[in-house]
Protein backbone atom coordinates (compact mmCIF):
# COMPACT_ATOMS: atom_id res chain seq x y z
CA UNK A 1 0.00 0.00 0.00
CA UNK A 2 2.75 2.25 0.43
CA UNK A 3 2.51 3.25 -3.59
CA UNK A 4 -0.36 5.47 -2.31
CA UNK A 5 2.69 7.00 -0.09
CA UNK A 6 2.85 7.03 3.86
CA UNK A 7 0.61 9.96 5.46
CA UNK A 8 2.62 11.47 8.53
CA UNK A 9 -0.79 12.58 9.95
CA UNK A 10 -2.28 8.93 10.32
CA UNK A 11 -3.70 8.87 13.89
CA UNK A 12 -2.12 6.31 16.24
CA UNK A 13 -4.89 3.12 16.67
CA UNK A 14 -5.41 2.87 12.26
CA UNK A 15 -6.09 -0.09 11.60
CA UNK A 16 -4.23 -1.86 8.20
CA UNK A 17 -5.87 -5.42 7.12
CA UNK A 18 -4.29 -6.76 4.45
CA UNK A 19 -4.53 -10.66 2.95
CA UNK A 20 -1.68 -12.42 1.09
CA UNK A 21 -2.57 -15.09 -1.48
CA UNK A 22 0.03 -16.74 -2.78
CA UNK A 23 0.74 -19.81 -4.92
CA UNK A 24 3.50 -21.29 -6.05
CA UNK A 25 4.06 -24.31 -8.21
CA UNK A 26 7.84 -25.99 -8.80
CA UNK A 27 8.54 -28.97 -10.85
CA UNK A 28 12.43 -28.59 -11.41
CA UNK A 29 14.71 -29.12 -8.99
CA UNK A 30 19.03 -28.09 -9.02
CA UNK A 31 22.25 -28.26 -7.12
CA UNK A 32 24.82 -26.73 -6.76
CA UNK A 33 25.86 -26.01 -9.91
CA UNK A 34 22.72 -25.01 -11.41
CA UNK A 35 22.59 -28.74 -12.84
CA UNK A 36 18.69 -30.33 -13.23
CA UNK A 37 18.40 -33.42 -10.58
CA UNK A 38 17.17 -36.51 -12.06
CA UNK A 39 14.21 -37.70 -10.58
CA UNK A 40 10.47 -37.39 -10.26
CA UNK A 41 9.58 -33.95 -8.39
CA UNK A 42 7.33 -31.61 -7.43
CA UNK A 43 5.57 -29.08 -5.10
CA UNK A 44 2.98 -26.78 -4.75
CA UNK A 45 2.45 -24.74 -1.92
CA UNK A 46 -0.65 -22.16 -1.30
CA UNK A 47 -0.53 -19.80 1.52
CA UNK A 48 -3.06 -17.23 2.88
CA UNK A 49 -1.23 -14.50 4.85
CA UNK A 50 -3.26 -12.55 6.65
CA UNK A 51 -1.40 -9.19 8.19
CA UNK A 52 -2.91 -7.33 11.25
CA UNK A 53 -0.99 -3.94 11.23
CA UNK A 54 -2.28 -1.70 14.35
CA UNK A 55 -0.25 2.27 15.02
CA UNK A 56 0.14 3.15 18.08
CA UNK A 57 0.22 6.44 20.12
CA UNK A 58 4.15 6.08 20.08
CA UNK A 59 5.06 8.27 17.03
CA UNK A 60 6.40 11.59 16.18
CA UNK A 61 6.49 13.65 13.43
CA UNK A 62 8.69 11.44 11.39
CA UNK A 63 8.70 8.23 13.29
CA UNK A 64 5.51 5.88 13.69
CA UNK A 65 5.47 2.85 15.49
CA UNK A 66 3.54 -0.34 15.15
CA UNK A 67 2.31 -3.76 15.93
CA UNK A 68 1.58 -6.62 14.01
CA UNK A 69 0.29 -10.21 14.08
CA UNK A 70 0.64 -12.71 10.90
CA UNK A 71 -1.58 -15.89 11.23
CA UNK A 72 -0.88 -17.81 8.18
CA UNK A 73 -2.60 -20.77 6.46
CA UNK A 74 -1.16 -23.33 4.00
CA UNK A 75 -1.93 -26.40 1.51
CA UNK A 76 1.02 -28.00 0.21
CA UNK A 77 1.52 -30.93 -1.93
CA UNK A 78 5.13 -32.54 -2.80
CA UNK A 79 7.09 -35.89 -4.42
CA UNK A 80 10.65 -36.50 -3.74
CA UNK A 81 11.32 -39.57 -6.06
CA UNK A 82 8.93 -42.34 -4.48
CA UNK A 83 7.56 -40.40 -1.28
CA UNK A 84 4.50 -38.53 -1.69
CA UNK A 85 2.32 -36.82 0.50
CA UNK A 86 -0.32 -33.36 0.93
CA UNK A 87 -1.32 -31.33 4.27
CA UNK A 88 -3.81 -28.64 4.59
CA UNK A 89 -3.87 -26.59 8.00
CA UNK A 90 -2.96 -23.64 10.09
CA UNK A 91 0.86 -22.14 9.21
CA UNK A 92 3.38 -20.19 11.18
CA UNK A 93 1.76 -17.48 13.98
CA UNK A 94 4.33 -14.37 13.86
CA UNK A 95 4.17 -11.32 15.92
CA UNK A 96 5.91 -7.98 14.94
CA UNK A 97 6.77 -4.72 15.25
CA UNK A 98 8.35 -1.85 13.59
CA UNK A 99 8.90 1.52 12.88
CA UNK A 100 7.19 3.25 10.01
CA UNK A 101 9.44 6.51 8.11
CA UNK A 102 6.43 8.53 6.35
CA UNK A 103 8.66 11.55 5.40
CA UNK A 104 12.35 10.81 5.57
CA UNK A 105 12.81 13.79 2.64
CA UNK A 106 9.88 15.19 0.88
CA UNK A 107 9.94 17.60 -1.98
CA UNK A 108 8.02 18.55 -5.08
CA UNK A 109 10.03 16.29 -7.23
CA UNK A 110 10.81 13.69 -4.87
CA UNK A 111 9.52 11.94 -1.37
CA UNK A 112 11.37 9.49 0.30
CA UNK A 113 9.70 6.85 3.10
CA UNK A 114 11.37 4.01 5.10
CA UNK A 115 9.96 1.21 7.16
CA UNK A 116 11.79 -0.87 9.24
CA UNK A 117 10.31 -4.39 11.11
CA UNK A 118 10.94 -7.70 12.70
CA UNK A 119 8.50 -10.79 12.94
CA UNK A 120 9.07 -13.56 14.91
CA UNK A 121 7.29 -17.35 13.80
CA UNK A 122 6.55 -19.72 16.48
CA UNK A 123 5.53 -23.30 15.46
CA UNK A 124 1.89 -23.74 15.60
CA UNK A 125 2.20 -24.85 12.15
CA UNK A 126 -0.01 -28.56 10.71
CA UNK A 127 3.31 -30.30 10.22
CA UNK A 128 3.73 -33.62 8.42
CA UNK A 129 5.91 -35.77 10.00
CA UNK A 130 9.24 -35.34 8.69
CA UNK A 131 8.51 -33.13 5.74
CA UNK A 132 10.66 -31.53 3.23
CA UNK A 133 13.53 -28.72 3.27
CA UNK A 134 11.98 -25.40 3.73
CA UNK A 135 8.27 -26.33 3.74
CA UNK A 136 7.17 -28.02 6.84
CA UNK A 137 9.98 -27.46 9.71
CA UNK A 138 8.98 -27.62 13.49
CA UNK A 139 11.34 -24.44 14.58
CA UNK A 140 10.85 -20.58 15.58
CA UNK A 141 11.86 -18.13 12.98
CA UNK A 142 12.16 -14.76 12.52
CA UNK A 143 12.44 -12.07 9.62
CA UNK A 144 14.00 -8.83 9.85
CA UNK A 145 12.39 -6.59 7.30
CA UNK A 146 13.69 -3.18 5.35
CA UNK A 147 12.55 -0.78 2.95
CA UNK A 148 13.12 1.89 1.23
CA UNK A 149 10.30 3.94 -0.61
CA UNK A 150 11.10 6.35 -3.20
CA UNK A 151 8.11 8.34 -5.23
CA UNK A 152 9.83 10.14 -8.18
CA UNK A 153 6.71 12.67 -8.98
CA UNK A 154 7.46 14.85 -11.92
CA UNK A 155 8.47 11.17 -14.16
CA UNK A 156 5.26 11.17 -15.99
CA UNK A 157 2.74 10.75 -13.55
CA UNK A 158 5.21 9.32 -10.63
CA UNK A 159 7.63 6.77 -10.67
CA UNK A 160 7.35 4.55 -7.72
CA UNK A 161 10.45 2.72 -6.29
CA UNK A 162 10.96 0.38 -3.57
CA UNK A 163 14.28 -1.09 -2.90
CA UNK A 164 13.87 -3.96 0.15
CA UNK A 165 16.31 -5.96 2.56
CA UNK A 166 15.43 -9.11 4.14
CA UNK A 167 17.44 -11.16 7.05
CA UNK A 168 15.84 -14.23 7.93
CA UNK A 169 17.10 -17.74 10.31
CA UNK A 170 15.65 -20.43 12.29
CA UNK A 171 16.63 -22.49 15.29
CA UNK A 172 16.79 -26.13 14.79
CA UNK A 173 14.44 -28.76 14.49
CA UNK A 174 15.61 -31.91 17.18
CA UNK A 175 13.00 -34.65 15.80
CA UNK A 176 13.69 -34.13 11.71
CA UNK A 177 12.63 -37.04 9.77
CA UNK A 178 14.29 -37.66 6.03
CA UNK A 179 11.32 -38.02 3.78
CA UNK A 180 13.31 -40.76 1.65
CA UNK A 181 15.52 -42.48 4.18
CA UNK A 182 13.33 -42.34 7.30
CA UNK A 183 16.17 -41.48 9.34
CA UNK A 184 15.84 -38.87 11.91
CA UNK A 185 18.12 -36.26 13.03
CA UNK A 186 18.52 -32.62 14.01
CA UNK A 187 18.41 -29.88 10.89
CA UNK A 188 18.57 -26.47 10.98
CA UNK A 189 18.39 -24.11 7.59
CA UNK A 190 21.08 -21.99 7.50
CA UNK A 191 20.84 -17.51 7.30
CA UNK A 192 19.44 -16.11 4.38
CA UNK A 193 19.21 -12.73 2.86
CA UNK A 194 16.69 -11.73 0.52
CA UNK A 195 16.48 -8.45 -2.10
CA UNK A 196 13.54 -7.28 -3.61
CA UNK A 197 12.87 -3.96 -5.58
CA UNK A 198 9.17 -3.28 -7.00
CA UNK A 199 9.38 -0.17 -10.02
CA UNK A 200 6.33 0.85 -10.68
CA UNK A 201 4.92 3.77 -12.91
CA UNK A 202 1.59 5.57 -12.25
CA UNK A 203 -0.80 5.61 -14.92
CA UNK A 204 -2.62 8.17 -13.18
CA UNK A 205 -2.44 11.01 -11.36
CA UNK A 206 -4.80 9.91 -8.46
CA UNK A 207 -1.97 6.70 -8.57
CA UNK A 208 -4.88 4.56 -8.66
CA UNK A 209 -3.54 2.50 -11.14
CA UNK A 210 -0.08 1.15 -11.81
CA UNK A 211 2.22 -0.70 -13.46
CA UNK A 212 5.23 -2.17 -13.30
CA UNK A 213 8.27 -4.92 -12.61
CA UNK A 214 9.18 -6.93 -9.56
CA UNK A 215 12.23 -8.36 -8.83
CA UNK A 216 13.17 -11.20 -5.76
CA UNK A 217 16.66 -12.51 -4.91
CA UNK A 218 17.30 -15.00 -2.01
CA UNK A 219 20.40 -15.77 -1.14
CA UNK A 220 21.15 -18.34 1.57
CA UNK A 221 24.98 -17.39 2.63
CA UNK A 222 25.17 -20.19 5.46
CA UNK A 223 24.77 -24.20 4.49
CA UNK A 224 22.14 -25.87 6.64
CA UNK A 225 23.40 -28.51 9.40
CA UNK A 226 22.43 -31.56 10.13
CA UNK A 227 23.25 -32.80 13.71
CA UNK A 228 25.55 -29.98 14.52
CA UNK A 229 27.43 -30.07 10.85
CA UNK A 230 27.31 -28.41 8.19
CA UNK A 231 25.77 -29.76 4.81
CA UNK A 232 28.39 -28.83 2.23
CA UNK A 233 27.11 -26.92 -0.79
CA UNK A 234 23.52 -26.84 0.40
CA UNK A 235 23.06 -23.17 0.61
CA UNK A 236 20.10 -22.43 -1.59
CA UNK A 237 19.91 -19.44 -4.64
CA UNK A 238 16.94 -17.92 -6.63
CA UNK A 239 15.94 -15.31 -8.21
CA UNK A 240 12.68 -14.20 -9.59
CA UNK A 241 11.20 -11.44 -11.81
CA UNK A 242 7.81 -10.57 -13.34
CA UNK A 243 5.42 -7.85 -13.82
CA UNK A 244 3.06 -6.54 -11.09
CA UNK A 245 0.12 -4.77 -11.20
CA UNK A 246 -1.47 -2.06 -8.23
CA UNK A 247 -4.49 0.05 -7.46
CA UNK A 248 -7.38 1.34 -5.20
CA UNK A 249 -10.62 -0.66 -6.14
CA UNK A 250 -14.13 0.00 -3.90
CA UNK A 251 -11.47 1.00 -1.09
CA UNK A 252 -9.20 -1.71 -1.23
CA UNK A 253 -5.50 -1.66 -1.96
CA UNK A 254 -4.61 -4.65 -4.36
CA UNK A 255 -1.43 -5.42 -5.56
CA UNK A 256 -1.04 -8.24 -7.95
CA UNK A 257 2.34 -10.14 -9.24
CA UNK A 258 3.39 -12.76 -11.36
CA UNK A 259 6.98 -14.13 -10.96
CA UNK A 260 8.96 -16.80 -13.07
CA UNK A 261 12.30 -18.80 -10.99
CA UNK A 262 15.29 -18.92 -12.71
CA UNK A 263 18.75 -19.99 -11.98
CA UNK A 264 17.84 -21.68 -8.67
CA UNK A 265 20.32 -23.59 -6.81
CA UNK A 266 19.83 -26.34 -4.48
CA UNK A 267 15.67 -25.56 -4.11
CA UNK A 268 12.71 -25.75 -6.23
CA UNK A 269 12.59 -23.65 -9.60
CA UNK A 270 8.92 -22.20 -10.20
CA UNK A 271 6.40 -19.81 -10.67
CA UNK A 272 4.41 -17.48 -8.05
CA UNK A 273 1.40 -16.17 -8.34
CA UNK A 274 0.45 -13.16 -5.43
CA UNK A 275 -2.49 -11.67 -4.50
CA UNK A 276 -2.26 -8.74 -1.78
CA UNK A 277 -5.54 -7.00 -0.64
CA UNK A 278 -5.61 -4.31 2.27
CA UNK A 279 -7.72 -2.18 3.86
CA UNK A 280 -7.32 0.80 5.94
CA UNK A 281 -9.31 1.64 9.04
Amino acid sequence: FATQELDKHTPPWTLFLGTYNQYYYADSLRDDRGHDVPGRFHVSTFLLVERIILLTPFQTEHVQHFLEAVPTFVATKFAVGPVAASTVGPGDLAFGTGLSFPEIYKSDALKVEGLTDVDLFFPTGHYQPGGVRNLSFNTCSYLFSNDLILHFRNVGNGLFFEPSLYFAGSTSNPDFRNPLTGDRSSYQLGQTVQAMFKLIANLNQAHTRNLGIEGFFDFQYLDDRMDGSRIHNSAERGLMLGPIATGVFAGFLVDASVLREFGAENRPEGTRFTVIVYRVF
